[in-house]
C-alpha cells in the first residue's frame, strides 16, 4: 500500500495506477478488496520459464545491487542491509547448492495453485492472456486489453517493437527438473494453455 501511495504522490494523481509486479500476485484478492475499482490483466507464463527466469533475477540481484527490485522486495533490502547475511545468501544461494531453486520452485507452485483456486473470485475485474500469445500477437492482445479496460490506443505504437520473447536457455538445474515442474503445475498449465 506505502509503495502504491508513494508512486500516485510522484505522478499525476489523476492517472491511473499500473501495477505490474509478480510478487503482489499471492496478493490479489487481497487488492481487490482494498481496491474495489481495480482490474487485473494475468499474463500467465509456463511455469518452467518463471522458475528459471526468476533464479537468473535473485542470482542477479544478490551479484548486483538493483534499486527497484530492493524498493519492491523487502527482504532482499534487509539482505543488503546486513553485509553479513548478504555474504551468507551468496554463499548459499549462488553457489553449486540447489537451495535456491527449490525455494523459487515451491513459491511458484504455490501461486500458480492460487491463481487455479482464486482467480474466478475476480469475475469480469480480471482478464487473461499468455505470454506466449502476447509475444506472438502484440497488437491483438493489446487491443483486447485495451478493449478490457475500456480505453482506446491513439498513439499508433507498433507493439511487436516492445514486446518479444525473451527466450532465455534453461539453467541446468531447471532443465533437469522440467518434467517435474510440469508434472506439479499442470492443472494451472492445463487451465491457462501454457
Amino acid at each position: 500500500m506505502q509503495f502504491a501511495h508513494n508512486v500516485q504522490c510522484i505522478q499525476d494523481p489523476a492517472r491511473p495506477l499500473l501495477l505490474k509486479n509478480p510478487y503482489d500476485l499471492p496478493n490479489f484478492l487481497y487488492l481487490r478488496r482494498a481496491f474495489s475499482t481495480a482490474r487485473f490483466i494475468f499474463v500467465h507464463r509456463n511455469p518452467v520459464q518463471v522458475i528459471n527466469s526468476q533464479i537468473i533475477a535473485i542470482g542477479s540481484i544478490l551479484q548486483a545491487r538493483n534499486e527497484y527490485e530492493l524498493l519492491m522486495v523487502e527482504r532482499m533490502r534487509k539482505l543488503y542491509e546486513s553485509p553479513i547475511k548478504l555474504a551468507m545468501a551468496r554463499a548459499l544461494y549462488c553457489g553449486k547448492l540447489p537451495l535456491l531453486y527449490w525455494q523459487v520452485s515451491r513459491n511458484i507452485a504455490a501461486c500458480c495453485d492460487y491463481v487455479v483456486a482464486h482467480m474466478s473470485q475476480l469475475g469480469d475485474s480480471a482478464i487473461s492472456v499468455t505470454y506466449p500469445e502476447l509475444c506472438r500477437d502484440p497488437r491483438g492482445e493489446v487491443d483486447k486489453i485495451l478493449r478490457f479496460l475500456g480505453a482506446t490506443d491513439r498513439s499508433g505504437q507498433d507493439y511487436s517493437t516492445r514486446i518479444h520473447s525473451r527466450n532465455q536457455p534453461l539453467l541446468p538445474i531447471v532443465e533437469r527438473h522440467k518434467e517435474a515442474i510440469e508434472h506439479r503445475n499442470q492443472s494451472f498449465c492445463r487451465s491457462f494453455q501454457v
